[in-house]
């Protein structure tokens, strides 16, 4: 069908896009895909995705995406999760919290909410509470 052609995104993530949400369609609930998904229309409410999340540039999300990876160019308001890689594309506008492990933000993009910076690949380290006598009280 067609495939994702952009070069940020890391080759393990260049999946087929099966998927598209046209130009003028709304769709109101949970969409959950196995591959990619491009949305040029409007979803309100919840998206899954084990590939990529496109948003095109006349795209409009209302709600939660989690993906490996996601690309907006238009507009998205909510909560995100994505594994590897946002990228935000020149007069996109994203409203909300993510977390991921990269993010790219164009001149022109407008981003409004918190993001927390996670690297998988770093091991996690566990940060034992001191008790009074090893505090010195």
């Amino acid at each position: 069908m067609f495939a994702i052609n952009k070069e940020d995104i890391s080759g393990a993530d260049k999946r087929e896009l099966n998927t598209i949400v046209g130009k003028g369609s709304l769709i109101e609930g949970k969409i959950k895909i196995k591959n990619s998904i491009r949305i040029d229309g409007k979803v309100k409410g919840e998206v899954s995705s084990t590939g990529t999340v496109t948003v095109g540039s006349e795209g409009e999300v209302e709600g939660t995406i989690s993906a490996a990876n996601v690309i907006i160019g238009g507009r998205v308001r909510g909560k995100m999760i994505v594994d590897s890689k946002i990228i935000l594309e020149k007069n996109s506008v994203l409203i909300g919290d993510l977390k991921t492990q990269t993010l790219n933000i164009s001149e022109g993009a407008i981003f409004d909410g918190n993001c927390i910076m996670e690297d998988k690949s770093a091991p996690v380290k566990q940060v034992k509470p001191k008790n009074d006598q090893e505090a010195g009280k």
